[in-house]
């Protein structure tokens, strides 16, 4: 069956119809070669093929799309298929989801200062952590969205997976600014424009724009650099999850955890923290005594209505600094 582009608009998400189209058309090719009817019995032995290679959440998703597409053109409600949802909720409490290896601030620190790599990784890796970004939002960032403010620079991210309502986010970085500086330097007044992160030679940017999977292999050179074990592990949400475990290793709250990631789910927050060395460094140290508790310490002052916090900085070892306003 052909969807024509009227009822895509009445009963689909316009802005995802690339990728309804893909999985409808996919399913209805599937349906066609194993001689099969559309059915709720059919989308469950699809899905079940797919899970040899598709995680469950992106079976969840592609779940979503073929209920719509079932209950529109079949009339079949696939939520009230209990066996199905079964099956993928059964896949959810076996999957044991791959996630990247994270940066401590020491690595950064000595990254950053210490080694002799190029400015555009460094710039990369500083914009990275500073403002936990996703490699897409690494890729979309612009010339326009860079402005210099005093003495720290703010970034506007036009776009992202949770903004829903494309009202986008600034972040600011004020230290090891130099390096953003150097950077920016490499290119002529004319050229500032358009994506930011760009190819450089020598010591002069290009008109030519990094795209994603360059910019998403930066963790494995950092980590390459650093000689830092399995390297490979170092993927493209490193500096998002960096970012979340440093600000929890210096005692940022999950408030101030969900505002940077931009996080309205705890439990999606808290999947983005690594349990670092430091952080079981300072469990142990607490435990002891040798550590007060400041978390505990902050709740006190606040319950005694004697602190009102309106700026928070989190440092996170030399040279390195979270700042929240």
């Amino acid at each position: 069956m052909i969807i024509d582009d009227k009822n895509k608009e009445m009963f689909f998400d316009f802005k995802s119809s690339a990728t309804y189209d893909k999985w409808i058309n996919n399913f209805q090719q599937w349906v066609s070669l194993n001689d099969k009817d559309f059915s709720a019995s059919s989308v469950l032995y699809y899905l079940s093929e797919l899970s040899e290679r598709y995680a469950p959440t992106s079976l969840w998703t592609i779940y979503s799309i073929l209920n719509k597409f079932m209950k529109v053109f079949y009339s079949i409600d696939l939520n009230q298929c209990f066996l199905l949802k079964d099956f993928l909720k059964n896949l959810d409490k076996t999957h044991c989801p791959k996630k990247s290896s994270v940066l401590s601030s020491n690595d950064i620190e000595n990254f950053v200062n210490k080694t002799d790599e190029s400015v555009l990784i460094k710039c990369i890796l500083i914009i990275g952590v500073y403002g936990l970004l996703r490699i897409s939002e690494l890729t979309d960032l612009l010339f326009d969205d860079v402005t210099k403010k005093g003495s720290c620079y703010s970034f506007l991210i036009r776009k992202s997976k949770t903004d829903q309502k494309s009202k986008g986010f600034y972040f600011i970085v004020d230290r090891d600014i130099h390096w953003i500086e150097k950077y920016i330097n490499m290119f002529s007044l004319q050229d500032r424009k358009g994506r930011f992160f760009r190819k450089i030679i020598g010591d002069r940017g290009t008109k030519t724009p990094l795209g994603k999977n360059w910019i998403g292999k930066v963790p494995f050179k950092i980590a390459s650099a650093l000689s830092l074990n399995d390297p490979h592990l170092f993927t493209g949400h490193c500096f998002r999850r960096s970012g979340a475990t440093i600000l929890v290793d210096n005692g940022a709250d999950k408030l101030i955890l969900k505002r940077a990631g931009r996080w309205k789910s705890d439990t999606v927050c808290e999947g983005y923290v690594e349990e670092s060395v430091d952080s079981k460094i300072k469990i142990s140290k607490i435990i002891s005594g040798e550590e007060r508790n400041t978390s505990l310490e902050s709740s006190e002052k606040k319950g005694n209505g004697s602190a009102q916090i309106t700026n928070i900085v989190i440092s996170g070892g030399q040279g390195f600094t979270f700042n929240f306003k």
